[in-house]
């Protein structure tokens, strides 16, 4: 009697033991190295990286990329302090920044989204203050210091891609034209600067060469005259 009592007490602790693995396996959730895990549940957010055990029914797991998104900016009519329109074409690069707080916004604001979301987002944000900016600024300083004119973009956008938990890595402007040709005005006198300082130092460069070639008939010829002597 105590023999088949134990044996079935052994028995339903190995099928207990197995259910616990088997419900571990299963509500076991994993994060690739540029994401977290989202534990919402119980009234509550657990964010972990790599992987944790999931409640079964109370909790629920999401991933969150936190790698980089590559966004193409492009800005076709917008406008400087001088009425001017411009075309900007330019590249940044977003993602979630890594400590908790900013996590915990962006779960607020993209959990559950399309993984676009947050690039259209940041697009939109990047795009209006790129506007902004450009509105301050003349042709000729957009044209002489278009890293500077990417530094306040990127800094001005950054004040609301932080209330979502967004961080801009970089942002680089490729090209700037306009439809009127006042950029291409702007870079003929140095075009001509260039070519007449070529002209000046070929020129410059001939005559040399010209003394040089002078120099050496001189010596070569009074050399003959001295041996002959």
């Amino acid at each position: 009697m105590f023999t088949s009592t134990f044996i079935t007490y052994m028995i339903i602790g190995v099928i207990a033991m197995i259910a616990l693995i088997l419900l571990w396996v299963w509500r076991y959730a994993k994060a690739g190295p540029n994401e977290v895990l989202i534990v919402s549940g119980l009234g509550r957010y657990r964010f972990k990286r790599g992987g944790t055990f999931v409640l079964p029914i109370f909790e629920r797991a999401t991933t969150l990329s936190l790698g980089l998104q590559t966004l193409d900016v492009h800005a076709s009519d917008a406008y400087t302090k001088q009425g001017i329109r411009l075309l900007v074409d330019g590249v940044s690069q977003v993602k979630i920044k890594s400590d908790k707080d900013s996590i915990r916004l962006a779960a607020e604001q993209f959990l559950g989204k399309p993984s676009d979301e947050i690039g259209r987002v940041a697009l939109q944000v990047i795009d209006g203050y790129l506007r902004a900016v450009l509105g301050t600024m003349s042709v000729e300083d957009v044209y002489l210091t278009r890293a500077e004119f990417a530094s306040n973009v990127r800094e001005a956008s950054q004040a609301d891609l932080d209330q979502m938990g967004l961080q801009i890595v970089s942002l680089t402007i490729r090209h700037i034209s306009d439809e009127e040709g006042y950029l291409e005005a702007l870079g003929k006198p140095r075009v001509a600067e260039v070519k007449r300082d070529a002209i000046v130092g070929e020129a410059k460069a001939e005559e040399e060469a010209m003394a040089a070639r002078y120099a050496a008939d001189t010596a070569i010829a009074k050399s003959l005259q001295d041996k002959e002597v």
